[in-house]
C-alpha cells in the first residue's frame, strides 16, 4: 500500500475513534448531560433533582450515580438523582460534587458542582459615628446564605434620616442625613431566599453638627452707611444645617436705633468660610464670614448690596440670656464710633473707656450702676477722670439681651445700651438711642470683667510683661478725618516704668516711634495715663494683668483698642504654622476695605514661611468673593515677634505684624501709597479671636 494511502487510511480509524470516544476535540456525540447544568447553591439541608441524559444511547441504559463526599443521594434512577446537602453551621459554606457515568460509554461521565450555603450571618459588628446635618453612609455586610436577599429593621429604629438601601445581595447601605442627635440602638435582618436568616443588634451615634456655626451665638459690627456711622450687636441660634432661628439685633445708625428679631440662612463652605443672611429682615443683610473649626469664633463683613459696609465679630455664647443677676462686680468697658454735629461740636470720631460697679437688685428690678470712672475723646472735648456716676441696669421682653444706662458727665442725657452677654465675664454692647442734637453719640463696644480690682498695688504693678494690639483712630487733617492705625507693643516692668514701641500709619504715611516713660494717675479703678504725649498719648484701663483697653487722647485723633498679653518668646516660624481665621478691625473710615477669610502659614526657615488661602472682600466699588491669597511672612523677631508680610494676590499688599501668640497675630497695613490701610487680626481662635 502507498504511503498516502496510509495516511488516508489512519485518518478514518482516528475520525472513527473520535465519534465513539471524547478526547479528540473535546465532544462527544455520546457526552452525558446533567440539569441543572451548575454551579448551583443550595441552602443548608435542602435538596436538588439533578437528571441525567446521554446522548445517541439506542440502548436506554442510562447513567450511574458516584456518592457525594458530603450530601448524599435518594431517589436514584438511571436519569435522575436528588442531592441532600448536610447541615451546617451558619455563616460557612462547603464545596460538594454529583458525578454521572454513562453506562453504556464508561468513559463519558459528568459533574455538577455544588455549594451548600449555612444561614447567612450579619458580619458587621459595628457602625461609625455620624454628625447631625452631615451626609453619612455606612455598609452592613452578611456572609454565607442563598442570594437574592432581602433587608429590614426588625426592632429598634435608624437615626431619623437615615434608611437602608433597596438591596438584595449579601450586603446593604444606611444612608441619608441625619437630622437629630443621639444614640440609636437597632436590629438588623437578612433573610435569604430560602428563609433562613440572621440579625445583628447595632448602634449609631450622632454627634453634633460637624459645621463649625451651631449653637446660641452673639455678634459685634462695626461700620458706616451713606449718612455716617453704623454699629449693630445682636444674637442668634445657628443649628449647624444651614438655619439661623430666634435672631434678635439692634442697628443703630444717624437714623436712630432699630431693634428687630429676625430668622435666616447660612452657607460654610469646606474652608470655613460661608455667608450668613437675615432673610426675615428687610432687604435681606447678607454677612461674609470665617469662622475657626472648633466653631466659637467668627470673623465678618457685611456683604450685600444695602450700602452698609463695615467689619465684625461672631462669638459663640456660653452666657445665652440676660437676667437681673447677669451683670455683677467690676467692669472695664470701651467703646467707640461718632458724635454727630451738635451745638457743642462739629461731627467726629468718639471713644470711651472706664470701669464701673453692677450691683444685681437684691429681688426684682433694675440693678445700680456705682463706683464709677471713665475717659472720653470727642471732638469737643477730651474728658479725663469723671468719676462718681451713676446708672441702671435691668432686663426687657427680649431675654437675650439687658438694657443699661449710664450717666457719665460729657453726656448729659446718658448713654443707654443693649447689652449682649457672650460669657460671664464678657459681653457686646451697642447704644440704642435716638441719635439728635441732645445725644449725639453713637458708639458700640464691650464689658469685660476686671480682675485685680482695686488695684491699688502701685503704679503700672499689673503691668509685668509685654502687650501688645493693635489701636484704630481718626486723624483731622485739613477739616477731614482721615484713617490713624498703629501696631503697639509695651513692655511694663511691674513699676512706673516702661518702654513702647507704636508703628503708625497715618493715610499712608508710616512712622515708627521708639517711647519711654513712667505711668502717672493710677487709681482703683485700674486707670494708667501713659504720660506720653504724642503720638498717641495712651491711657490704659485695665483688665487684668497686661490686658487693658487703651484710649488715645489726643484732641481730634482718638485711638481705640485693646491690648493683650503677648505669650513668651523665642518666637520661630514653625510655630505659627497652622490655618488662621483673619479679619479686619472695625474700619476707621468709610472707604476702608473690610476683609475676612482663612490662611493657611507654613514656615519655610526659622524666620520666615508661605502663606496661602482664600478672602472676601468689601470696598465701596463691590463686593467681590473667593479671592486667593497669597504670599510670604519674613524677619521674624525671635525677641519680639515683630515681622513683615508681602502678599502678591489678590494684589500686592505690605504690612507688619505682631506676634500675640502662636495662634493669634495682629497685622498693620503699609501698602505705599494705600491711603486707607486696615489692621488685620489673624487667629485661629483656640482661645479667642485676636483682640481679648
Amino acid at each position: 500500500m502507498g504511503k498516502r494511502a496510509r495516511c488516508w487510511l489512519a485518518l478514518c480509524l482516528a475520525v472513527g475513534a473520535c465519534s465513539v470516544i471524547a478526547g479528540c476535540t473535546g465532544t462527544s456525540q455520546h457526552a452525558v448531560t446533567l440539569t441543572p447544568k451548575g454551579p448551583i447553591i443550595i441552602g443548608s439541608g435542602g435538596s436538588q433533582l439533578v437528571m441525567a441524559s446521554v446522548g445517541s444511547d439506542t440502548s436506554g441504559a442510562g447513567v450511574t450515580w458516584a456518592t457525594p463526599a458530603h450530601g448524599t443521594l435518594t431517589g436514584v434512577t438511571t436519569t435522575s438523582a436528588t442531592y441532600n446537602a448536610s447541615v451546617i453551621a451558619a455563616g460557612t459554606s462547603l464545596a460538594d460534587r454529583v458525578t454521572a457515568t454513562s453506562v453504556t460509554f464508561p468513559n463519558q461521565a459528568k459533574s455538577l458542582s455544588i455549594t451548600v450555603e449555612g444561614a447567612p450571618v450579619i458580619s458587621t459588628t459595628s457602625l461609625p459615628d455620624g454628625n447631625q446635618g452631615a451626609a453619612y453612609s455606612s455598609t452592613v455586610s452578611a456572609m454565607a446564605g442563598v442570594a437574592p436577599f432581602s433587608w429590614t429593621i426588625s426592632s429598634g429604629s435608624l437615626p431619623t434620616g437615615l434608611s437602608l438601601s433597596a438591596s438584595t445581595t449579601n450586603s446593604v447601605t444606611i444612608s441619608g442625613t441625619p437630622s437629630a442627635q443621639g444614640t440609636f440602638n437597632f436590629t438588623i435582618k437578612v433573610t435569604d431566599s430560602n428563609g433562613a436568616f440572621g440579625t445583628q443588634a447595632l448602634s449609631i451615634t450622632i454627634n453634633p453638627p460637624l459645621n463649625a456655626l451651631n449653637g446660641s451665638y452673639a455678634f459685634l459690627f462695626s461700620g458706616f452707611d451713606a449718612s455716617g456711622s453704623v454699629a449693630i450687636a445682636g444674637s442668634f441660634t445657628a443649628d449647624g444645617m444651614g438655619n439661623l432661628t430666634t435672631g434678635v439685633e439692634d442697628f443703630l445708625s444717624t437714623s436712630g436705633p432699630t431693634n428687630q428679631t429676625f430668622t435666616g440662612t447660612y452657607t460654610l463652605g469646606a474652608d470655613n468660610r460661608g455667608v450668613l443672611t437675615f432673610s426675615s429682615l428687610p432687604g435681606s443683610p447678607a454677612f461674609a464670614f470665617a469662622i475657626d473649626p472648633t466653631g466659637a469664633h467668627a470673623r465678618m463683613i457685611e456683604f450685600d448690596a444695602s450700602g452698609v459696609r463695615g467689619s465684625g465679630r461672631i462669638e459663640q455664647r456660653s452666657v445665652n440670656t440676660c437676667a437681673s443677676n447677669t451683670l455683677n462686680g467690676q467692669y472695664a468697658f470701651g467703646v467707640s464710633g461718632q458724635v454727630i454735629n451738635n451745638a457743642s461740636s462739629s461731627a467726629g470720631p468718639a471713644v470711651i473707656a472706664g470701669s464701673f460697679l453692677a450691683t444685681p437688685p437684691a429681688g426684682t428690678g433694675s440693678g445700680s450702676i456705682s463706683n464709677s470712672e471713665s475717659d472720653a475723646n470727642t471732638p469737643a472735648s477730651v474728658v479725663t477722670q469723671s468719676q462718681g456716676w451713676s446708672g441702671s441696669f435691668q432686663t426687657n421682653a427680649q431675654a437675650t439681651r439687658c438694657t443699661m444706662n449710664i450717666l457719665p458727665n460729657f453726656a448729659p442725657s446718658g448713654l443707654t445700651y443693649s447689652v449682649y452677654p457672650v460669657t460671664a465675664d464678657e459681653a457686646f454692647l451697642v447704644q440704642i438711642d435716638q441719635v439728635n442734637s441732645n445725644q449725639p453719640f453713637l458708639t458700640s463696644g464691650e464689658l469685660l470683667l476686671q480682675t485685680g480690682y482695686p488695684f491699688n498695688g502701685g503704679t503700672g504693678s499689673a503691668l509685668t510683661a509685654v502687650s501688645v494690639g493693635g489701636l484704630t483712630g481718626q486723624l483731622l487733617q485739613g477739616g477731614t478725618y482721615v484713617p490713624d492705625l498703629a501696631l503697639v507693643s509695651l513692655t511694663g516692668s511691674s513699676s512706673a516704668s516702661f518702654s513702647m514701641s507704636v508703628t503708625e500709619n497715618v493715610a499712608g504715611t508710616v512712622t515708627t516711634h521708639p517711647l519711654a516713660g513712667s505711668f502717672t494717675g493710677s487709681d482703683r479703678f485700674g486707670r494708667l495715663d501713659s504720660g506720653v504725649s504724642t503720638p498717641v498719648h495712651p491711657v490704659f484701663y485695665l483688665i487684668k494683668n497686661n490686658k487693658a483697653f487703651c484710649l488715645g487722647e489726643i484732641l481730634n485723633s482718638p485711638f481705640f483698642g485693646l491690648l493683650e498679653p503677648q505669650s513668651a518668646g523665642p518666637f520661630t516660624a514653625s510655630a505659627v504654622n497652622g490655618d488662621f481665621v483673619l479679619g479686619t478691625g472695625a474700619p476707621a473710615t468709610s472707604p476702608v476695605p473690610n476683609i475676612s477669610g482663612t490662611v493657611t502659614l507654613a514656615n519655610t526657615s526659622t524666620t520666615a514661611g508661605t502663606i496661602n488661602g482664600t478672602r472676601d472682600q468689601s470696598t465701596s466699588g463691590a463686593n467681590t468673593a473667593g479671592q486667593a491669597v497669597t504670599g510670604t511672612y519674613s524677619g521674624l523677631n525671635s525677641s519680639t515677634g515683630a515681622g513683615t508680610i508681602a502678599l502678591t494676590a489678590p494684589g500686592n499688599f505690605s504690612g507688619d505684624f505682631l506676634v500675640v501668640s502662636p495662634t493669634k497675630i495682629v497685622v498693620l497695613s503699609t501698602t505705599a501709597s494705600d491711603t486707607h490701610p486696615v489692621l488685620i487680626y489673624l487667629g485661629d481662635c483656640t482661645n479667642t479671636c485676636g483682640e481679648d
